[in-house]
């Protein structure tokens, strides 16, 4: 039998962030998008405080809206379902832990 352990201390993950994001939109309608979105972990940084990615959109001015939580920190995508709505130009990658999420994309 196995447990998972989580350390439970007050750490916020900072301003750890991924490199290389990437989408695919594979939704052709006008205003709505949908297909895999990638990224990558940088090498020289420390994960081990993250416990998920957290993808939003963002429009030119900044403004960001909560589009979903990639809850498995072992896989570095997620799949946008076909038919989301989004008029946004940006797709963000944030990583996130219990006690928030990193201050930079």
């Amino acid at each position: 039998a196995h447990a998972l352990i989580y350390d439970a201390s007050a750490m916020t993950v900072g301003n750890l962030t991924v490199t290389n994001v990437q989408f695919s939109d594979q939704d052709y309608l006008e205003d709505t998008i949908g297909g895999p979105v990638t990224w990558e972990l940088r090498p020289e940084e420390d994960y081990g405080f993250v416990s998920q990615f957290q993808i939003y959109l963002a429009d030119a001015d900044g403004n960001e809206r909560w589009l979903a939580d990639s809850s498995d920190t072992n896989s570095l995508s997620y799949t946008i379902p076909n038919g989301t709505v989004a008029t946004e130009i940006f797709l963000r990658v944030y990583t996130a832990n219990p006690n928030g999420r990193s201050d930079m994309f």
